[in-house]
């Protein structure tokens, strides 16, 4: 499905399509379940966590306590 179809489906300028793709927005939950439905996939396969992006505590290691914080 193009981005444009898709777009009309969901009532949405196909730009907002793109950015969705690209990480650049987020679409709403319910917009979400929308387009999971019209793709026949379920909302899980959009989802990932933070582990699986590599990102926050998954990349730095466990946030600090403020027992491990230096001495000001």
């Amino acid at each position: 499905m193009t981005q444009r179809k898709l777009a009309a489906a969901i009532g949405r300028d196909f730009t907002s399509i793109s950015m969705y793709e690209n990480g650049r927005s987020t679409p709403p939950v319910d917009l979400l379940a929308a387009i999971a439905d019209l793709l026949g996939a379920h909302m899980d396969d959009f989802v990932r966590t933070a582990a699986e992006l590599g990102i926050g505590a998954a990349r730095d290691g466990p946030a600090p306590t403020l027992d491990s914080l230096p001495a000001a």
